[in-house]
């Protein structure tokens, strides 16, 4: 669970992670839109905001250590034109600390590893399937692009929609 990890990595629930519409938020305070994302919402009416928002290296460091291997053994097995795959095959296949120190394998590492990293730190859905009934702001986020590293942290930058203020039409119904 989302919570587990943040605490596991020393990050407070009220700690403010970036914004979305402006206002401050906590990752609590985001899910993503693990189906469908990237593509339109169905249901009129909804107003998308601008989001931006920080993560730990660690998830990405963890979710490559535990992948990494695999991504390996089947890129020799089966190449592609991918070009994470072809910069990873340039570079005689480095290690998972050689590919988060070098800018340009980071960019592509976050952005191969986004959708998994954004599910684990964030979640996908709140308990139960219901907001939380405290009085702030909610979002799901519909897109989000890695954005640079700042430290220990990544910067994500997308577009959400606010939670909880209409019923919502998905791709699947």
């Amino acid at each position: 669970m989302p919570m587990h990890l943040r605490a596991r990595l020393g990050w407070p629930e009220d700690r403010v992670c970036g914004t979305a519409d402006g206002v401050p938020v906590c990752p609590a305070q985001l899910k993503l839109r693990a189906m469908n994302f990237g593509q339109h919402w169905r249901t009129e009416g909804i107003e998308e905001v601008d989001c931006s928002f920080l993560l730990p290296l660690a998830v990405l460091t963890e979710e490559m250590q535990r992948e990494h291997a695999d991504f390996v053994a089947d890129s020799v097995a089966h190449p592609s034109d991918d070009p994470f795959e072809q910069a990873l095959r340039e570079r005689g296949w480095p290690s998972v600390l050689a590919i988060l120190a070098d800018d340009a394998l980071l960019g592509m590492a976050a952005a191969w590893y986004g959708m998994e990293i954004l599910a684990r730190w964030l979640g996908d859905a709140w308990p139960d399937g219901a907001l939380p009934t405290e009085a702030r702001p909610w979002f799901v986020l519909n897109t989000a692009g890695f954005r640079g590293r700042e430290g220990d942290l990544l910067r994500f930058e997308g577009r959400a929609r606010r939670a909880g203020v209409m019923d919502v039409r998905y791709q699947d119904v």
